[in-house]
């Protein structure tokens, strides 16, 4: 939800009408046109919305000819064979009404929260575009709400939004202000939203999902601009918020843009920091830091210590026998991908909770799951948000079997050791693979039995023997047009490779791969010591004598 309101309102203005001319003369045009059939015009509708001691709130909707039917997210198929589709998102006249009565919803909390007027604002939403950004500029917010977008997000989007049009109107025009941290901008914004959806103050599973999104963030005072990953300002800026909010009241941060509204051409912002906190802005980062480092032990214990050691945490009643189960896993994974394939070792919090316990703790650790009618819940939830590693188990009769445990456990194990971006050129068969491959290896040395579903040994030996060329499977496309011989020969593939050059070899191509930007075939030359070329005339050989 990036707010550009360094951007002035007549520039944002002139966007809209811009927008809305360019649509208009499209229809033009396609109307002049003889050998075409003019299309209805956009339909642009003005809605004047009432709020409580305000006035000057509007909403224009653009758009809105699609067909008006609902979204299929998800479904299920029955034993006969019939298919159920669950439909979900709201129609047309829903979505206007929807925003329609959030605004004056919105418009009226802050005002009441803050004790302020609500300030004027007009709201222009696209109904056809499916845009999950969003911009404010002075008295204006430009966003989408189409069928597909979820209308409890779009209604965040919105709160976030009007919370960054009440800081320009309590700030200088944008000529002539003081300048001041994106993180307070944003983190503000990003907050007011939160606390909205929350009834007025952040929940645990709020502030969770704050500490995962700002959990590879630097120091807050180094996002002063617009620099580094968007989820560190915007996260880490509202736990700051909240911080500042406990400490000097609710009413403190509008105090602060008053005072940069009221600054001279020889103020600063932190000259309306400490005016509206009562702390210099060093004394509040050292305190913030500080509290923070409390907040990741108690969210994420794994990264309050020093060492690079998974961390098991418990709720509710989960038997002795079954953390035991887990740390034995857990170490023969380390040790496994550490000793064997010098991996070196991932560092993550699992949480185990009962069957009454787990929806509540994995919400709060990783996020609340599916709520589509139909869908299964799922033994077991993780976040790969760098570095806050989390996978949470329930402990139940339903999810008991300890193989299924293993193997998840494994699969996530592995994900963290492995980069999460990929080269679109990187072959589909090398991925694939080298993750099949490892599974292969772990299942020898696991403590319980997993079963897996990828190929035996002896089927990937009858893909070896027959036509398709490993290259072909290099693409997606390639592999699932192949689809019988892809895994099979992706793991001889891989096996050929780890014998050529040694197990280790294998991860000294993610490394590789990782930090060179994603150029695979310089990562694979570095790794194995041929080319791709020189290993695919390899293995053809090789695989013609099996």
């Amino acid at each position: 939800m990036p707010s550009m309101d360094a951007l002035c309102g007549d520039t944002l203005h002139s966007m809209i009408r811009l927008t809305i001319a360019l649509l208009a003369a499209a229809v033009v045009f396609v109307a002049a046109a003889p050998s075409v059939t003019a299309e209805p015009p956009p339909e642009v509708a003005v809605t004047a919305t009432y709020v409580p001691r305000g006035e000057g709130i509007e909403i224009v909707f653009i758009g809105g000819g699609e067909p008006d039917t609902r979204e299929c997210f998800s479904g299920s198929t029955t034993h006969d064979g019939i298919f159920t589709c669950h439909e979900e998102g709201l129609l047309e006249a829903e979505r206007r009404a929807f925003l329609e009565a959030e605004m004056v919803r919105i418009a009226t909390f802050f005002a009441e929260r803050y004790s302020i007027t609500p300030p004027p604002v007009n709201v222009i939403v696209t109904l056809d575009i499916c845009d999950g950004r969003a911009i404010a500029s002075g008295a204006y917010i430009l966003m989408s709400f189409c069928k597909s977008q979820f209308a409890e997000v779009r209604a965040e989007v919105l709160a976030h939004e009007y919370q960054h049009v009440i800081q320009y109107q309590l700030r200088r025009p944008v000529e002539d202000y003081v300048p001041y941290p994106v993180w307070f901008t944003e983190g503000e914004a990003t907050y007011a939203a939160a606390i909205y959806a929350s009834g007025g103050r952040l929940s645990d599973a709020d502030r969770a999902e704050l500490m995962r999104g700002a959990a590879d963030a630097g120091p807050l005072s180094q996002y002063f601009h617009r620099d580094g990953h968007p989820g560190n300002f915007y996260a880490l800026g509202a736990l700051a918020i909240e911080w500042l909010v406990d400490h000097a009241g609710s009413g403190a941060p509008l105090r602060f843009w008053r005072e940069i509204g009221s600054s001279d051409s020889t103020g600063t912002w932190s000259d309306a920091f400490e005016a509206a906190f009562g702390l210099t802005p060093d004394a509040f980062f050292e305190a913030f830091e500080t509290y923070r480092i409390k907040l990741q032990a108690a969210n994420l214990p794994h990264l309050a210590d020093d060492s690079a050691e998974p961390i098991i945490t418990t709720s509710g009643d989960v038997p002795d026998a079954i953390v035991a189960m887990f740390r034995t896993e857990i170490g023969l994974l380390q040790s496994f991908y550490r000793d064997r394939f010098k991996a070196g070792a991932a560092d993550y919090t699992v949480y185990l909770a009962d069957a009454a316990t787990y929806e509540a703790a994995a919400a709060e650790m990783v996020g609340p799951g599916p709520s589509v009618p139909g869908w299964a819940r799922a033994c077991g939830r993780s976040s790969r948000q760098s570095p806050a590693y989390v996978m949470v188990f329930e402990v139940s009769e339903r999810c008991s079997d300890p193989g299924n445990r293993a193997y998840d456990l494994h699969t996530y194990h592995y994900a963290i050791l492995e980069p999460t971006v990929y080269s679109e050129t990187m072959p589909y068969w090398l991925r694939s693979g080298i993750s099949s491959y490892a599974l292969h290896r772990y299942v020898e040395v696991s403590s319980v039995e997993i079963l897996t579903r990828a190929v035996s040994r002896e089927h990937a030996l009858q893909s070896a023997r027959g036509r398709v060329p490993l290259r072909e499977l290099a693409t997606l496309e390639g592999a699932i047009e192949h689809s019988d011989a892809t895994h099979g020969l992706a793991r001889l593939a891989v096996e050929w490779l780890a014998k050529h050059a040694g197990e280790p070899a294998l991860f000294v191509y993610w490394r590789e791969y990782a930090s060179d930007t994603g150029n695979w075939h310089r990562a694979f030359e570095t790794a194995f010591g041929l080319t791709p070329d020189q290993f695919y005339d390899r293995f053809e050989r090789w695989r013609a004598h099996q």
